[in-house]
């Protein structure tokens, strides 16, 4: 994505909103943690009466397609979903302070604007490596229209907390349809081009390294269910630490950014547990 940070409001436009974890850093290690920052998006959003017409997940950041009705609205909204969401997720991983930038949103006025916005968002995983296809994705929602459970690893409405459900429940779907006419033509024009973004500045980066570490750290035999790095003892650090060391093109910014550490962490940090 090219260009430069954007807070421009336009009245009577839809805008995309672009929301990324400080420093880059994951955010979204388990289904818990999708779910839960799903939900608020949908329950605050609902009280303050912002249409969301698309959102897609990453690791450390979100995509989000909204039709606010005026810009004070659309900034308390941001404002509000950012903070519930860090009291909340610091409270679970015992950690304090911002979790995210501030959030960077532009207005998309014209048809043509629209339609590739929302094809280059439900992209977004394809472009990070992480699916052949937006449909493959879990965390566009696009594979759960018409379907409870479209994936193997089960998330299935009837079984899902009340407000989850309640949540799938105000994914607009019927925004999508009538901007593409259908899921299915969306999901074939998503296949044909990757759409386009000049507004808001997203750079490339291969996230199926990521997921790589998770796969690792599940498999080490170290607690990972909470993910709590800044709790696990020295043996059991170094030991996950080098385990993770051996992935192929992986960086120090991505160890960096996967373990929570500082942006000053000596960069010999993998090389050296």
């Amino acid at each position: 994505m090219r260009g430069r940070n954007n807070r421009l409001y336009r009245d009577g436009c839809a805008h995309h909103v672009f929301l990324k974890a400080l420093e880059g850093n994951v955010l979204f290690y388990r289904t818990e943690d999708y779910v839960f920052f799903l939900t608020l998006l949908y329950y605050t959003a609902r009280r303050y009466g912002i249409g969301i017409e698309a959102v897609c997940i990453m690791f450390n950041h979100v995509h989000i397609f909204v039709k606010p009705t005026d810009s004070d609205r659309l900034k308390a909204f941001l404002n509000d979903l950012q903070h519930r969401f860090s009291i909340i997720y610091n409270k679970e991983y015992s950690l304090s302070g911002s979790l995210m930038m501030h959030a960077g949103f532009a207005p998309k006025g014209s048809r043509k604007s629209i339609l590739s916005c929302l094809i280059y968002i439900v992209n977004n995983p394809v472009a990070g490596n992480l699916t052949s296809n937006a449909l493959g994705y879990k965390w566009n929602l696009l594979a759960y229209f018409g379907n409870s459970n479209p994936f193997s690893e089960r998330l299935v409405k009837r079984e899902c907390r009340f407000r989850m459900r309640r949540a799938l429940k105000m994914v607009d779907y019927g925004s999508l349809i009538s901007r593409f006419g259908s899921i299915e033509s969306l999901v074939i024009a998503a296949e044909s081009t990757t759409g386009t973004e000049y507004d808001l500045p997203e750079p490339r980066e291969d996230y199926s390294i990521y997921t790589k570490m998770l796969r690792i750290t599940q498999r080490s035999g170290i607690d990972h269910q909470g993910f709590h790095f800044n709790r696990m003892d020295k043996d059991d650090y170094v030991r996950l630490g080098k385990a993770l060391t051996v992935i192929p093109r992986m960086t120090h910014t991505h160890l960096r950014r996967f373990l929570r550490l500082p942006a000053d962490h000596p960069q010999r940090f993998s090389r050296d547990l």
